[in-house]
């Protein structure tokens, strides 16, 4: 999907969510419809726009609070254990270092050894 702005760029979506995020868009193109997919009857975009409303949102009380950092990492760690290519990942995640990567290491599940001695015999 392409976003159009001074920060104008290409952004991937996963692909179990491309046919919700088409059919957003899809939406989103209508003549007389918003032109924002995320909260579009807001007229006011700032900074930490997804932050701002995630501290508003009323969650049941056994859902814990979604914190976007923490959002980002289980992203990376699902991204680690789906074994994606490392340069990509940390290039689409923008990171520069692998010192990045060390803080979510500890909650990547560990294969069993039978799959570690499988993975390492094909390598």
């Amino acid at each position: 999907m392409a976003v159009r702005s001074t920060r104008a760029r290409v952004v991937l979506c996963r692909t179990a969510w491309a046919d919700v995020l088409t059919e957003a868009a899809e939406w989103a193109g209508r003549p007389g419809q918003a032109r924002y997919l995320f909260r579009p009857s807001s007229h006011v975009r700032g900074t930490n726009t997804v932050t701002n409303f995630l501290a508003r949102a009323k969650e049941p009380p056994v859902t814990p609070r979604l914190v976007m950092g923490r959002t980002r990492a289980t992203w990376l760690v699902d991204a680690v254990e789906a074994r994606m290519h490392l340069p990509t990942l940390m290039a689409a995640a923008g990171l520069t270092t692998l010192r990045s990567i060390d803080r979510i290491l500890p909650h990547v599940r560990n294969l069993t050894p039978q799959q570690a001695a499988a993975a390492l015999k094909e390598f």
